[in-house]
């Protein structure tokens, strides 16, 4: 796949995934997720359907506080975990800015908000108003805990994906 067929596709993820984002973060929608993967320019994007989960907003997605994946390859007899801890949002500011690279002043103003604070806060709250921000950079998605990258793949193989819900409890 060319490199603009694969821009193109990873651009085409993201605007699906910003369509489905009062879905993905909705409380109610905890019980309904899956995973999709795409080829990407990095390996395989893996695209978590779902709402962001975290131990902090855990009473509200009914214990959920991240999610696992696994991976089959064609000859594989079973499925293997891919992630080390649960993937899930970051737990405070300070650590999204570590995510971000460095402080994200401003970018709360591309969603019409006063400062970071207010965005963190609509983050942690699972508020889907703040998701339009994914079109700006993929980032945000690895951030609230619903894109992963597998790049330990082979070109010229198949896989297939499968995720888990994590409680409290692991």
């Amino acid at each position: 796949m060319s490199r603009t067929r694969k821009q193109l596709a990873l651009s085409l993820a993201l605007i699906w995934m910003i369509i489905q984002s009062p879905r993905l973060l909705s409380a109610q929608d905890a019980a309904d997720f899956g995973v999709y993967p795409m080829s990407g320019p990095s390996g395989i994007l893996l695209i978590v359907n779902g709402p962001a989960l975290h131990p902090d907003n855990a009473a509200t997605t009914g214990g959920w506080v991240g999610y696992h994946i696994y991976r089959k390859a064609k000859q594989d007899t079973g499925f293997v975990r891919i992630t080390v801890k649960p993937m899930s949002r970051v737990g405070t500011l300070e650590e999204f800015e570590t995510f971000a690279g460095g402080p994200i002043d401003g970018l709360e103003r591309l969603v019409g908000l006063k400062s970071k604070q207010e965005l963190w806060q609509k983050l942690a709250a699972n508020d889907s108003s703040v998701m339009a921000l994914g079109a700006f950079s993929r980032m945000f998605y690895e951030a609230v805990g619903l894109l992963r990258w597998d790049t330990q793949v082979e070109k010229g193989q198949s896989y297939s994906y499968r995720a888990t819900r994590v409680d409290l409890n692991g």
